[in-house]
């Protein structure tokens, strides 16, 4: 399957996704989604459907700065995947 999105080294695919800061956003309060990022997560959630049609293991990591809410990014991820 070709992924247009990866780079390949030594078998491992490598996707690096990085989003600015949103802490001027909140505030240093991390509950709420305060900078939305949907078309990011339609993006992402198309990657890891792509990479779950292969043998890859693939680990996602989400922290606050994407959304500002890393349980809620991934509430939103989780349902783009589930579609």
């Amino acid at each position: 399957m070709h992924l247009p999105w990866k780079s390949s080294f030594e078998g491992h695919i490598i996707c690096t996704y990085y989003i600015r800061s949103t802490k001027h956003y909140t505030g240093n309060n991390w509950s709420q989604i305060v900078a939305p990022r949907g078309k990011d997560l339609e993006h992402l959630a198309g990657m890891l459907a792509d990479l779950k049609d292969t043998d890859v293991q693939t680990f996602l990591y989400v922290n606050n700065h994407f959304e500002g809410s890393a349980p809620r990014t991934i509430q939103r991820i989780e349902e783009r995947l589930s579609r």
